[in-house]
């Protein structure tokens, strides 16, 4: 048996023909069939979005409750971010008419075409901001906090029972949908105060506008009363592990000023410079970057100097001390924004293309006699996806190898102690008799590496482009991690370079110039629909030049 009713939803492309962005007027048609006369009050369309996020409450946090030990309940909170209403039916002269009446219309058996276009939502903030008091504990400042992109769309997908991983990243969501509602019934009484709702839904995925999707880096909004989960869960992991990843790296920043050249340039005295001249080893020949260096926003022409987490005791330096440890440097903050297709280790690029080693040794010439070539270079891209909910923060962790090369793919000449040099804006010696030196890592000049684009294939991991953002209460922040692993006269070090949160894109840039930076974001080419072909077909031919059209 047919239903008396049937409600068709078609959505019109995006520009882009993939996701909607802040510059697009979501809209499209409703089809409504009827097979017999019904009671209508108001067909509209709404444009939701909506977050939810479920926290696991971590063993530690178990109550007594008679004589029992049982664990806190999950926490689960909703926020309500959008509702934008267009009514199609009935028209606004013959709603201004009614002024409030609730008295239904009847429509006869048929088939109804209504259209609608909603307003751009570049700039908008969610509704769900008004609610939140003083001490609403947030990812984000209020003044800073706009519409988050779509995120866990394909949750059902992954919601499986035997990967725990997904299963908990399944946790957090940001749901945008196009629902269709005709409000039916007769007018209100006090025996049937509600009304039949007949709906009919689409899920959308909306990625708002480079503006828009900037957050405020390195800020801490949270108060006394967060607690990061410990959970031993799988994909529940502690926040420890993904802030030491932050941490680390912040301790290992410093900032050197360009302006005379690139290898006599001073040191910024006003910035925190991690302290690396007298370092302390461990047993095992690792000594770690010590001291609380916050990371600072550097004015521009500035070069900023990533280091790697440990320092590693060269071996084999006998009755010399040699230590070793690897620099990144970029001007302007060029591990700031990632965009699609954007170069890592191609000259030019301000990712990884001026890679240094540097020394600390009493003894020069004992040290241009080591040899040293990478065994492994690998770079890896770190997700931390955090939901937050009353209070309770989970974090998921997962790793992303983006390229891994070994000592058979021309690692060979990448590292030449003949062009051993002093380290800039350092006295050699110094007070203790050490020399700081440095030689660079020619990683531009490997061939596989060069070529390297960053996600060049539009990568979905778990269902999700590559994108950075942070809402009210999901954060999820990208470091970037190059593992190198060195081979010092037949034995193998490995050193480790974190770059905290890079804020990702899922689109490319508009053109490449030198200044990468000041390029604008060039989203998705815009979406052209297909010709239409007839029974006749106009044809275009060159001849000799010409443009000559044939019918």
């Amino acid at each position: 048996m047919a239903p008396s009713r049937k409600i068709e939803l078609t959505l019109s492309k995006p520009l882009n023909s993939v996701f909607y962005t802040g510059e697009d007027n979501i809209s499209g048609d409703v089809k409504i069939t009827f097979n017999k006369s019904i009671s209508v009050k108001k067909i509209s369309v709404h444009l939701k979005a909506f977050s939810e996020t479920i926290t696991k409450v971590d063993s530690d946090y178990a109550v007594m409750q008679n004589g029992l030990l049982i664990q806190g309940p999950d926490t689960r909170t909703y926020h309500n971010m959008l509702d934008m209403e267009e009514r199609v039916f009935p028209p606004d002269n013959v709603w201004n008419a009614l002024e409030g009446s609730s008295k239904p219309f009847k429509v006869n058996p048929g088939e109804y075409s209504y259209k609608f276009k909603f307003d751009k939502l570049a700039g908008v903030k969610p509704n769900c901001l008004k609610y939140h008091g003083k001490e609403t504990v947030m990812f984000t400042k209020r003044q800073h906090t706009k519409l988050p992109p779509s995120f866990n769309n394909l949750t059902n997908e992954m919601n499986k029972i035997d990967n725990l991983d997904l299963y908990f990243y399944s946790l957090g969501k940001i749901l945008y949908l196009v629902q269709v509602v005709i409000e039916l019934g007769k007018a209100k009484s006090w025996f049937k105060p509600f009304d039949k709702m007949m709906r009919e839904q689409q899920l959308i995925e909306y990625i708002p506008n480079k503006n828009d999707m900037d957050y405020e880096k390195h800020e801490n909004v949270f108060n006394s009363k967060v607690v990061y989960n410990n959970s031993s869960a799988p994909g529940v992991r502690t926040s420890s592990l993904g802030q030491q990843l932050r941490d680390r790296s912040k301790q290992s920043t410093m900032s050197i000023d360009p302006r005379s050249t690139s290898m006599n340039f001073p040191i910024e005295r006003s910035t925190p410079v991690t302290p690396i001249d007298s370092p302390k080893v461990n047993d095992n020949g690792m000594s770690p970057v010590s001291g609380n260096t916050s990371t600072h926003v550097v004015s521009p022409g500035v070069v900023t100097v990533n280091q790697s987490t440990f320092k590693v005791r060269l071996p084999h330096s006998g009755d010399n001390r040699h230590l070793m440890w690897v620099e990144v440097r970029t001007k302007n903050n060029g591990f700031d924004h990632l965009y699609r297709k954007d170069p890592f280790f191609r000259k030019g690029s301000n990712k990884f293309d001026r890679v240094y080693l540097v020394f600390r040794t009493n003894d020069i010439e004992e040290l241009k006699k080591i040899k040293i070539k990478p065994a492994k270079i690998q770079l890896n891209l770190l997700e931390t996806t955090t939901f937050l909910s009353e209070g309770i923060a989970n974090e998921n962790l997962s790793s992303l190898r983006l390229i891994s090369v070994d000592s058979s793919e021309s690692t060979e000449n990448l590292v030449d102690m003949s062009e051993l040099k002093p380290y800039p804006s350092h006295t050699n010696p110094d007070s203790e008799g050490f020399y700081k030196m440095e030689c660079q890592v020619k990683l531009r000049d490997h061939p596989s590496l060069k070529r390297l684009l960053f996600n060049e294939e539009n990568y979905r991991h778990r269902g999700n482009m590559l994108y950075s953002f942070k809402s009210c209460a999901i954060s999820r922040l990208f470091d970037l991690q190059l593992m190198i692993n060195w081979d010092v006269h037949g034995e193998q070090s490995l050193t480790e370079v974190i770059i905290d949160d890079v804020q990702l894109y899922c689109w490319t840039r508009r053109r490449r110039t030198t200044n990468l930076e000041t390029i604008e974001p060039d989203y998705l080419p815009r979406y052209v629909e297909p010709p239409t072909y007839g029974d006749t077909v106009d044809r275009i031919t060159v001849n000799d030049g010409d443009i000559k059209q044939l019918t």
